[in-house]
């Protein structure tokens, strides 16, 4: 067999952000996967490719669990631990994942309208603190009565308990023309496009 097709990182052996990202948390579980640094400079939250893939599966069986295999999922996070976390749970369960900055003011708030007018995502991701502040703006638009909102840090979620993450999550059927994310542009000049 040829020694770059089985390599876990060569992206040409036709295998999956998910099949690459399970093969090293089997391999090297251990090692450090992600790192992100505080403003000053000293890590401020870090994860390995084991603790990565198990808090992917948790959260992509709860997303499989309410039905949105196939769907949009929004992500509203900041840049972090979380938003990776959301972004490979997507994945994981076979979602296409929408990312979008939460609005930091009601000024923000009619770019978010505008990509949740335009994606029609069937469930937001997001965090707890989020969720109710987010859920709360936008309860006056009648579009975002029909979407499901989930918090990555919710415990029932089961990110607290990935010893057991493989309980709800079914590996998901990806090829390589399987969509991964739809990026939208900043709507600085117009809408935001996807």
């Amino acid at each position: 067999m040829n020694e770059t097709a089985s390599d876990p990182t060569d992206f040409r052996s036709g295998r999956t952000l998910v099949d690459i990202l399970r093969r090293h948390a089997e391999r090297q579980g251990d090692s450090e996967a992600c790192r992100f640094l505080a403003p000053d400079g000293t890590t401020s939250e870090e994860v390995t490719y084991g603790e990565l893939d198990a808090r992917a599966r948790a959260v992509a069986g709860r997303l499989q669990a309410v039905g949105v295999v196939d769907e949009r999922t929004l992500l509203l996070f900041p840049p972090g631990l979380d938003f990776v976390t959301g972004f490979l749970a997507c994945l994981y369960a076979g979602t296409l994942a929408v990312p979008a900055y939460p609005p930091a003011s009601k000024r923000h708030l009619p770019r978010l309208r505008s990509i949740l007018l335009d994606a029609k995502p069937a469930v937001i991701l997001t965090s707890a603190s989020l969720l109710h502040k987010t859920r709360a703006a936008l309860a006056a638009w009648p579009e975002s009565e029909q979407i499901r909102w989930l918090a990555l840090d919710d415990e029932g979620l089961g990110t607290q308990d990935l010893a057991h993450a493989d309980i709800l999550w079914q590996e998901p059927d990806l090829t390589l023309d399987h969509l991964a994310f739809l990026q939208y542009t900043s709507g600085s000049t117009a809408d935001p496009k996807g």
